[in-house]
């Protein structure tokens, strides 16, 4: 049943303005594949880049800024072919350069973005009923869910920091709780926009949470979380707000900044933490960042050291520079594809390391406490780790080394579909005055772009109904709406049986 409404709302595109910026952005992707083609690419792979783009392009244009599905379809663009469309131009290089198959890569990818953009609309338009978590706007009761969220997030940032020889990457009850910090920063700032009818982002609770998501960020090593902790706060002013201003973009723009130049600094700490306590992880990182120039110079050898030895693998810029790879995502798709080609597919065998590292421990005992589907898969098609835990698997490429073609079509759709499902029924994929929606927006949004099924399986089997029902135990707890939880028409809808 679709909701005509809710497809009535959902297509802004129809303003003349969205048509304009579509046009203006489209235009951009298609003189950088000019000039791509003008420096020696073969015209197709620029043509599927601007294909993908162009999907990604209308999510947003088509469906707004403010809706969740619309917003990830765009950044899966962009993280996959969209960055490099631009990037490789600056470096002077062809868009195909230092691909073993670009055609097919890229082919993959369109495929890919296009599986993810007919779930989106699909699920955009299917009317599922009233969402379980309904919008704040009172600034007494969103100081209360920051409160309430703070208590949450901090005990368990703290429970994490205070141990030590830290597996990254595993799972422990800590972990489901941590991004909660978030929600925190996220209904202090609309408390703050509320209580000074939209004066003003910041007060100083807001402050003393943003400064501990800081601390925190530096105690894990972990330089996402305080890029996360930016963002939430540049979509909370535009939610709460309703509109895109100079003050966000500049802020979206020192946030990237930011990442850049604490890259270095995390990733070289990163080599030496396991077994420091918290405070040696900070000081640590202190003196690193003091010595930032070092720090780089002795991660840039290190990539050259691997490359040397690995020869080409995945070094898309014409060097091993990280964060480059990390938001190129085509670069991982096409290093999978061909070492699917020429080892073989996995079929099954990736869908049941992710279902069984999604399991809690009492339903599946024996498995791996430090899974890392990246490296793994890298170590499988390479014969080797480069970077240790941190290796990107993005879904097209894991779709592939599946399933072939078909895995690189259906992932993404099955993926994209449910987690868009999960999302719409708790929140509507509306983050507009919605503190619920800019949260997991926030919490999923690295594990949805780049992750690959390991990673989207979590999403969606462990982190969104665990963030969900704690959501709810807040809501109601809090008084936001103590009848919403077992009032039956408000949850299914009216036409619930």
């Amino acid at each position: 049943m679709v909701n005509s409404q809710t497809t009535q709302l959902s297509f802004p595109a129809q303003a003349a303005e969205s048509k304009n910026i579509f046009w203006w952005l489209i235009s951009a992707c298609v003189i950088c594949g000019f000039l791509h083609v003008a420096m020696g690419s073969d015209p197709l792979v620029p043509l599927l880049a601007i294909i993908a783009m162009a999907m990604g392009i209308m999510s947003i244009t088509g469906f707004g800024v403010m809706n969740i599905g619309a917003v990830l379809v765009f950044f899966i663009a962009f993280r996959y072919v969209g960055f490099p469309l631009f990037a490789k131009l600056f470096f002077g290089q062809a868009l195909d350069t230092n691909l073993e198959n670009p055609l097919s890569a890229f082919l993959a990818v369109a495929i890919g973005v296009f599986a993810y953009f007919i779930g989106f609309i699909f699920i955009n338009r299917v009317d599922i009923g009233l969402p379980l978590l309904r919008p704040v706007t009172q600034h007494c009761l969103l100081r209360r869910i920051s409160y309430f969220s703070f208590l949450i997030g901090c005990v368990a940032h703290l429970e994490n920091a205070f141990r030590v020889n830290l597996l990254t990457s595993a799972w422990n009850i800590s972990n489901a709780f941590m991004p909660f910090l978030h929600l925190a920063l996220i209904s202090a700032a609309a408390s703050s926009i509320s209580r000074s009818k939209g004066r003003r982002l910041f007060d100083v609770w807001t402050v003393v949470v943003l400064v501990l998501e800081i601390i925190f960020s530096f105690v894990q090593n972990a330089r996402v979380m305080m890029f996360e902790a930016i963002l939430a706060l540049i979509l909370t002013d535009m939610a709460f707000r309703g509109k895109i201003t100079k003050k966000q973009i500049a802020g979206a723009l020192i946030a990237v900044l930011l990442l850049v130049i604490i890259t270095p600094v995390f990733l070289f700490t990163r080599g030496f933490r396991d077994d420091l306590n918290w405070k040696e992880r900070i000081s640590f990182t202190i003196k690193t960042f003091a010595g930032w120039k070092e720090a780089d110079v002795a991660l840039l050898e290190y990539w050259h050291r691997v490359s040397l030895r690995r020869g080409f693998d995945l070094s898309y810029y014409g060097k091993p520079a990280n964060l480059l790879e990390r938001v190129s995502l085509v670069n991982n798709t096409d290093l999978f594809m061909n070492g699917a080609d020429n080892i073989g597919v996995l079929k099954f065998e990736v869908i049941n390391q992710a279902v069984e590292y999604s399991l809690p421990r009492f339903f599946a005992p024996d498995k791996p406490a430090d899974y890392s589907e990246g490296d793994w898969l890298h170590y499988y098609y390479t014969g080797e780790y480069r970077y240790g835990n941190f290796l990107s698997s993005p879904l097209i490429g894991v779709g592939y080394v599946s399933f072939g073609w078909i895995g690189v079509f259906v992932f993404p759709l099955f993926v994209g579909t449910m987690v868009f499902l999960i999302v719409k029924k708790a929140t509507t994929l509306d983050i507009r005055s919605n503190i619920w929606a800019i949260f997991i927006l926030v919490s999923i949004s690295n594990a949805f772009i780049e992750g690959g099924m390991r990673a989207n399986v979590a999403v969606i089997l462990r982190q969104l109904p665990q963030e969900i029902i704690v959501m709810m135990l807040i809501s109601v707890f809090v008084g936001v709406n103590k009848v919403l939880l077992f009032n039956r028409d408000r949850v299914f809808g009216s036409g619930a049986k």
